[in-house]
């Protein structure tokens, strides 16, 4: 599986995390119909990468307190806007590889749905 199959980027770019570096995604949840933010209040949100469809977790991503740590930070719920970010360590973590992930919501009453499923690609980069 490429990463040109799923990517985080609405111009359908491909996205990579590169390896040993930060890497950080604003994201807006919208009603798909309207364009209207949902209020994601008391939601969770918990992304897990994989070596390949049904394999290892290789990195578990869940709600986090602020917008440093690895995971997800509700930066304003009611507007729906939220964080994803892992950290040069977490990234260190990878292989140059592509991965599958998918991220799940829970709401309020604990019902569960992914929110997006695909695959992204960890590459090395050399440093000049």
């Amino acid at each position: 599986m490429s990463c040109e199959e799923f990517n985080f980027s609405k111009d359908n770019k491909c996205t990579h995390i590169t390896i040993g570096v930060d890497f950080s995604k604003a994201m807006t949840r919208k009603d798909k119909s309207t364009g209207t933010p949902h209020d994601i209040t008391g939601r969770s949100y918990v992304m897990t990468i994989k070596d390949f469809a049904g394999g290892a977790i290789i990195l578990t991503l869940s709600n986090v307190l602020d917008s440093i740590s690895t995971g997800f930070y509700l930066s304003d719920p009611t507007n729906g806007r939220f964080d994803m970010t892992i950290t040069d360590l977490n990234t260190q973590l990878l292989d140059e590889n592509t991965y599958v992930y998918d991220v799940m919501e829970t709401d309020t009453l604990g019902i569960k749905r992914i929110l997006m499923e695909g695959s992204i690609q960890a590459i090395k980069r050399s440093i000049d």
